[in-house]
Order: structure tokens, then sequence, then C-alpha cells
């Protein structure tokens, strides 16, 4: 069985926080390779909180009164006090990561990445996962300035992509596709020229009438009204914190003729530039 695993000052003590905000106690990763079954059994659960991440093969839990197998994918919450039973085997393929934590913001933490009443929930299968308990796994090990902190707020990041990914995979969520993470990239990069949609998809050969609706899916706008806020957003920003001519950040922003800079900016902010800088 490969193990890597690390401790809260190098000791595998239960932490029960209700102070702090998020204490890590500890975290690891087991790989069941020759050994045939590894079960573990708490009757009386932990004084902790214990997160689960099934990222290779299945692993059998008994949780809320019945049994289940978890395929790869599925992350397993056990409360404190709540009594642990699972199962990991060679035969399965299981491969696991898990983190003890407390603290009196993790009730909220959890219902916010979106799991259910029985502490299960369909993440996926994500490289960032695995990556986020690896990290988590070396500043235990290795205790560096700051590791505490740092170690809260990977389990955050992790918690976050979790809900991240649930919401996009979700019914009411379109995932955004790659040619439209691209496009919102290179919006941002080149707000301050002249972009023509057409041309725009033309250069990477995708069909406009897709790239317009799909762009509006992902962004709840078209891809003309996102680059206008683009711009108008720096335009506020310039004004705000500069003093530069207002006609020069209509320039600077992707508009040289300022009576229309002038217009745009009072449709969407609801007063013209000079307006605006003075309050």
């Amino acid at each position: 069985m490969y193990s890597n695993t690390g401790y809260l000052n190098h000791s595998d003590i239960e932490i029960e926080d209700n102070i702090h905000p998020l204490i890590i106690g500890s975290c690891g990763i087991y790989r069941m390779l020759t050994v045939p079954a590894l079960r573990t059994t708490r009757p009386q659960g932990r004084r902790d909180y214990q997160l689960l991440y099934v990222f290779g093969g299945t692993a059998v839990f008994q949780k809320c009164g019945r049994s289940f197998t978890a395929p790869a994918g599925t992350f397993i919450v056990y409360t404190p006090g709540e009594p642990q039973d699972y199962e990991y085997s060679a035969s399965r393929k299981t491969e696991v990561c898990w983190v003890h934590f407390s603290g009196k913001e993790v009730p909220d933490l959890l219902r916010q990445a979106g799991f259910d009443r029985e502490g299960i929930l369909d993440g996926g299968i994500l490289p960032e996962y695995h990556q986020f308990f690896l990290q988590m796994i070396q500043e235990l090990q290795f205790g560096r300035p700051c590791y505490e902190d740092l170690l809260a707020l990977l389990f955050r990041q992790l918690l976050m992509t979790v809900r991240r990914h649930s919401l996009e995979c979700g019914p009411d969520r379109v995932r955004i596709p790659k040619e439209i993470q691209e496009a919102v990239h290179y919006f941002n990069e080149h707000f301050s020229e002249p972009i023509s949609i057409e041309e725009y998809a033309k250069n990477q050969h995708i069909s406009v009438c897709w790239f317009i609706r799909s762009f509006r899916l992902a962004m709840g706008m078209p891809p003309m009204q996102y680059i206008t806020s683009v711009r108008l957003n720096r335009a506020r920003m310039l004004l705000e914190s500069t003093d530069y001519p207002i006609q020069e950040i209509g320039a600077m922003v992707g508009y040289d003729n300022p009576l229309y800079f002038s217009r745009i900016f009072k449709k969407q902010m609801g007063e013209p530039p000079s307006r605006y800088r003075k309050h």
C-alpha cells in the first residue's frame, strides 16, 4: 500500500476547535497496491471532521444506515461523533485522499461547497483536487512559516473548486468551452484595439453564430457587450484614480471619438464621464 501523510505538529491528534475559523489537523493519500483490504471502523467516530475523496477505483462505505460503493470522483464527509466504517481494497484499485479538520466555519464551508445532508457529493475527477491534497501534505510535513494559514487557504480552495465544478456541470449551468475561455482572455488583453466579432471567429476557424450563441450562454451577454463592459470598467477606474483628460481616457480604452465615448459611458453608467469623475 502506498501512503503519504502529514500531521499538524507531527502528531496524530484529533483536534476539536470551535473558536478558530478553520484548522487542518492531518492529511494523506492511500493507494491500495498489494494489501488485499484495509478497513477502518470507528463506532464512536472522531472528534473532528473528515473529508475523503475517492480519486481512483472504488471504495465501500457504511454511512447513514446504508452500504454503498463510491466510485472515483466521490467526496465523503464524516462529522464529529458520526460512526465511521469504510473499506479500501486492492481488487477495487482504491485510491483515496483524506483530510481531518475542525473550526467554527466548517458547517458553512461544507454547505456552500454543495454537500447534502448525508455528506456525499459527486465532485468529478479533476487533477486539481489531487494537487490540493499533495500541497496540504507537504505543508504539514515541513511546517514552514505561515503553514497553518496556507493549509486553511488550500482547503478552502479545494472546496471552492468542488463547488465550481458542481455548478458548471449542473442543469442550470453550461461549462465554459475552451474557445470561449480563450476569447475572454483575448478580449481582456486587446479591448483597446478595434475588435470585429466576425473577424475574430473567422481567425479562430469557428462559426460566428456558434461563437455568439455559446459566448452568451457562458458569459450571460453577447461578446460585443462584454467587450464594452471591459472598456467602460477600465475607463471608470481611470476616471477615479488618474487625472488623464477624459478624451485621452476614451482613446486608451478603445474609443477614438470622444463624443461617442461620452454617450456610451452615460448610457451604461447613468451619467457622462465628466460628472462621474466629479462624484
